[in-house]
């Protein structure tokens, strides 16, 4: 933990410098240093488009929270109508993760181990996804430096611990010499082809002074199935409390007031 720190209060003068020398550790420090410090409230878009190429557009609402070693989130669907009030709560903590789904009609139903690779909301965004713990895992590695587009990235290569829950074994990411966020992610499950990949479209400086993606494309290699994800409001310095994040919270859809 020290050494992220020490990683992080360097990049400024590093960034300064006209000769740029990251370590891959830094880098990862700067993408994990953009994720909001305190309790975030989102609205986002989700296009998705299945195998067939038919094209789903969802709207929902995003409310998170960090935890000690971890944080929770409760995503709610507001649009279309006659799926609105779908909710998944999903809690992470040192990569493990618990929770669960509700839909009007159908209950609650707690997550199962097995729900890690499965779509938030039936798109190609998975759980896995969501909780993103590749960040945490110990041995990174910078493999070369590659443009994306036309930005000049690092390539950093992650591989999982013996230990790590996730389907995933290795991910390479392309991250931004400049502004120091992802601009593409590549998932591999020991094969030679990624089975996902995330692009990222547009970033945002946030009040952290960092830059995150702020629209995103995710795809399925297995399927062919995509699906683009936009941020369309963000609002931070909101407090929410244990009641936010319950199965009686992911019942009710509630205006980030409701957890001042």
């Amino acid at each position: 933990m020290r050494s992220l720190f020490l990683s992080l209060a360097l990049l400024p003068a590093l960034a300064a410098a006209q000769e740029k020398n990251y370590t891959a550790a830094q880098l990862i420090g700067a993408v994990k240093a953009a994720k909001p410090a305190g309790c975030v409230y989102a609205r986002l878009r989700m296009e998705h488009r299945d195998a067939g190429g038919k094209q789903t557009v969802l709207q929902a609402q995003l409310k998170r929270r960090p935890l000690p070693e971890g944080s929770e989130t409760l995503y709610q669907l507001l649009f279309p109508k006659e799926r609105k009030g779908e909710a998944l709560l999903l809690r992470v903590k040192g990569g493990g993760f618990s929770g669960a789904t509700y839909a009007p009609g159908q209950g609650v139903h707690p997550l199962k181990a097995g729900d890690r690779t499965a779509g938030v909301f039936g798109t190609a965004l998975t759980i896995d996804d969501a909780i993103a713990d590749f960040l945490d895992w110990p041995q990174q590695q910078i493999v070369g430096r590659e443009k994306e587009g036309a930005v000049p990235c690092y390539v950093v290569e992650s591989r999982a611990p013996k230990s790590v829950s996730s389907p995933v074994t290795r991910v390479k990411s392309w991250i931004d010499e400049t502004r120091l966020t992802e601009m593409k992610i590549e998932l591999f499950k020991g094969g030679a082809q990624p089975v996902r990949s995330v692009i990222t479209h547009k970033v945002m400086r946030g009040s952290s002074g960092w830059y995150a993606p702020v629209s995103f494309t995710v795809t399925d290699h297995a399927t062919g199935a995509s699906t683009k994800v936009e941020g369309v409001r963000s609002d931070n310095g909101i407090s929410f409390t244990d009641a936010d994040f319950t199965e009686t919270a992911m019942q009710t859809i509630a205006s980030p007031s409701g957890g001042k």
